[in-house]
């Protein structure tokens, strides 16, 4: 008991400080608290803070899906408005906007720049038309379709941004075509 006692008066004096003349002033007899009350505060404090933590922490991922919603729905919101502004050679349909959304990667060819699609003719592409390629709403880079068969399309790299590569099972997301 004696060493707990000793322990927390020397607690007691380093947070009054030190005096000019470099010794340690006696605490206050009110700063003396008893050390089983003090522990209890702190570990009520303790889960408490832990409580803000979990509600703040479920809160971000509250915030982070309704994000993840809403750039989806842009997603789709900016396919149909490409897709109303798109000139369509003559004798094509229009785009399926709910087919757009499952386009992905299937292939990359890093030495050539080149990536493979799932989606084609069949889903109404066409050689010319631009993209972007996105992997968790980032955009990884831009491509230009240039082949196009019934179920699967070639695409060039144009641009990337940052230092990320397209990978399979990365999504696209069409623009319009290129004027010539």
């Amino acid at each position: 008991m004696r060493r707990w006692t000793v322990f927390w008066v020397v607690v007691a004096w380093a947070s009054v400080g030190i005096c000019r003349s470099g010794v340690a002033e006696a605490p206050p007899a009110e700063a003396e608290t008893d050390p089983g009350s003090e522990l209890n505060r702190l570990r009520a404090e303790n889960i408490a803070l832990r409580d803000v933590i979990r509600a703040l922490d479920e809160d971000v991922e509250q915030r982070t899906r309704m994000l993840a919603e809403a750039r989806a729905e842009a997603d789709l919101l900016r396919a149909r408005a490409e897709e109303k502004r798109m000139r369509e050679p003559v004798g094509t349909g229009r785009l399926n906007p709910a087919v757009l959304e499952d386009m992905r990667v299937i292939s990359v060819d890093r030495d050539h720049g080149v990536v493979a699609i799932s989606g084609g003719a069949e889903q109404n592409l066409r050689v010319g038309m631009t993209g972007v390629i996105v992997r968790k709403n980032k955009v990884i880079a831009t491509v230009r379709l240039g082949e196009v068969r019934p179920r699967v399309t070639g695409a060039v790299i144009v641009k990337q941004p940052g230092r990320h590569y397209p990978e399979a099972g990365d999504r696209l997301v069409l623009g319009t075509m290129e004027e010539r």
